[in-house]
């Protein structure tokens, strides 16, 4: 059974607006849909890392992808000067290697971390633009 860090749960759950019991099932869980029913299966440990690492993908696609969307939209102006590059050096492929050699509670804190820097660089990139 994979356990998730109840600190690291509870600070992603809060900075994306969820239920954190809601979150952990999402992550530990999955929903079958029938012509009748929908069914609640749960996940096995290698199921829900998997899930877990595709929930932390999704989740940095897409605020990287609203990044540059909110950088674009801005630097459309007349009285534009400046220009700001976005590049996804990072990324996730070499994160992925990291993840493969932790355990999944280190895997966790690990996403934690990283998605709690990314909204920090964010809120500082939108509170300069929007200055």
């Amino acid at each position: 059974m994979l356990v998730f860090p109840e600190e690291s749960v509870a600070i992603v759950a809060d900075l994306m607006g969820l239920d954190p019991e809601r979150l952990k099932w999402g992550l530990k869980n999955k929903k079958i849909k029938t012509m009748r029913e929908v069914i609640d299966k749960p996940l096995n440990a290698e199921q829900a890392k998997d899930q877990t690492d595709a929930f932390a993908k999704h989740a940095y696609a897409t605020l990287f992808d609203w990044t540059v969307q909110q950088l674009n939209a801005n630097m459309i102006s007349e009285t534009f000067k400046s220009f700001i590059g976005v590049l996804d050096i990072f990324g996730f492929e070499v994160f992925e290697v990291c993840l493969a050699t932790a355990t999944a509670a280190i895997a966790t804190i690990a996403i934690t971390i990283i998605m709690m820097s990314v909204i920090v660089v964010l809120k500082q990139v939108i509170s300069l633009i929007y200055q």
